[in-house]
């Protein structure tokens, strides 16, 4: 089953419901997830509040460096990701390629 992360975890919604994310084209349960709520809503908002003055303490190279790691990150693991996309929205494959290559190069 997969969780959200917030404040630094994987964790899973507060109430316990989960949701099944089907491939549209067949039915196929893809996965489980978290069905979050307002008050998950608000632990995230919470976090990146704090997080947000983290971050604005370091400086533009420092973001640039943990930007610049989290697209490795997304490129060492594209085919998965779009892999994954095609089966939770019964997208081509090509499509979903296309969609993370957009997210990688704007």
């Amino acid at each position: 089953m997969a969780q959200m992360f917030i404040h630094g975890e994987w964790v899973n919604a507060q109430s316990g419901e989960t949701y099944e994310v089907k491939n549209p084209a067949n039915g196929e349960v893809v996965d489980t997830v978290p069905k979050g709520d307002e008050k998950d809503a608000e632990r995230a908002v919470e976090s990146a509040k704090a997080g947000f003055k983290e971050w604005k303490q370091k400086s533009p190279d420092e973001r640039a460096e943990i930007l610049h790691k989290g697209i490795s990150m997304v490129k060492e693991q594209v085919k998965d990701l779009a892999a994954l996309l095609t089966r939770e929205q019964g997208k081509p494959l090509m499509e979903a390629m296309g969609e993370l290559n957009h997210f990688l190069h704007g």
